[in-house]
């Protein structure tokens, strides 16, 4: 688990701390993907979003390392 992922969980309230340990595989999963289609969606849109108002890799390349490091920060792929 991405401690990005934990951290939220943690601050939201929505988990104790060693807490994340006792949940069930099935329930630990469906947070996980949750979280990750939350950072993905916004990623996504954020890239929409770009592309709408014409901008792109080839004329604002730091945008897209930007992108990439929010995937990397969350351990999004």
């Amino acid at each position: 688990m991405n401690d990005k992922f934990e951290d939220l969980l943690y601050n939201s309230g929505l988990t104790s701390q060693g807490c994340w340990d006792k949940l069930d595989e099935w329930d630990r999963e469906a947070i996980m993907n949750f979280a990750e289609l939350i950072v993905r969606n916004c990623i996504d849109e954020m890239i929409t979003q770009m592309w709408h108002h014409g901008i792109d890799e080839s004329n604002n390349p730091s945008f897209y390392k930007a992108v990439e490091k929010a995937k990397q920060h969350f351990g999004v792929k």
